[in-house]
């Protein structure tokens, strides 16, 4: 007759002891303590869960004060890397610019630089030289360089232009020079000669005088007046032949008004186009016509 087994009922130590460690509950408990090993050593559970929390981060509700705050710190990562990558282009844009027009459109609004002082010289004396003694006297440059007050120099972007500041040690402002796009655009604007006679061109048509009267006219001006007429006398002087005839145009532009040199050359004509001082023109043409003041 088959012995019943009581599963449910009272039993002595010894089955006790072999239901304790029977090989189902070695083989269970190896295993529980390999895992928890395996887990202090590796942190794979860590790892699973925050592989699969990442895989499915896009469909989870961006809500909650963790997620807010890694919010916060990335937007204020990629802002700072933004700022920094803005800084070291407009620190580079600076030290290649060759002219102020490049340098004032290589610092976005917003944005500054450092100046090197040799490098400023360099910009200003490449500035014709009308436009350099508006932005700054040459006497005045002297004096803020042949001084050790200036410590550095650095350019801030404007609304059309550039503000360039000059700084003692105490990164106190010593001196504040504004360029304007607009003026630097006119200033630099290279006018060749024309192969062209005066009376062709609208602008002179109305006021066209012999050489010989305007420069005759021109000498019984006042000698502040002959400084301010002419901007750029060196492009006359270079030009081959006789001046024959000269002619001021009516229209005004940035506080300047253009005159025409007729030059004439192995019987071959060429007009100059040269700028000055709208008051000194306007003088000029009064005594040219005979009007009076």
């Amino acid at each position: 007759m088959a012995q019943t087994i009581n599963w449910y009922g009272p039993f002595n130590t010894t089955e006790r002891l072999k239901r304790t460690f029977s090989l189902l509950n070695l083989v269970f408990l190896t295993a529980v303590a390999v895992l928890l090993f395996s887990e202090l050593r590796f942190n794979w559970c860590e790892q699973i869960t925050g592989a699969y929390l990442a895989s499915c981060n896009e469909n989870r509700p961006e809500t909650g004060t963790a997620w807010q705050a890694g919010k916060s710190n990335s937007r204020a990562r990629t802002h700072l890397k933004s700022i920094v990558n803005d800084r070291q282009t407009a620190a580079r844009n600076a030290s290649e610019a060759s002219t102020f027009a490049e340098l004032s459109s290589g610092i976005l609004p917003g944005q500054w630089a450092n100046l090197d002082k040799d490098h400023f010289k360099q910009l200003y004396l490449d500035l014709p030289d009308a436009y350099a003694r508006e932005l700054i006297h040459p006497t005045d440059l002297v004096w803020l360089f042949g001084t050790e007050d200036v410590n550095r120099i650095f350019c801030k972007s404007r609304s059309n232009g550039l503000a360039i500041f000059f700084l003692d040690s105490r990164n106190r402002v010593i001196r504040k020079v504004l360029v304007d796009n607009d003026r630097l655009a006119f200033f630099e604007k290279q006018e060749r000669p024309l192969d062209q006679r005066l009376d062709t061109l609208p602008q002179f048509t109305s006021r066209i005088f012999p050489a010989r009267r305007f420069f005759k006219v021109l000498q019984e001006l006042p000698g502040d007046i002959n400084e301010d007429l002419i901007v750029d006398p060196s492009k006359l002087i270079r030009q081959e032949g006789t001046i024959v005839r000269a002619g001021i145009s009516g229209e005004a532009e940035s506080g300047y008004i253009r005159m025409g040199f007729e030059f004439l050359h192995n019987g071959e004509t060429t007009t100059v186009l040269v700028k000055g001082r709208e008051w000194a023109v306007w003088r000029l043409t009064m005594s040219l016509t005979g009007e009076k003041p």
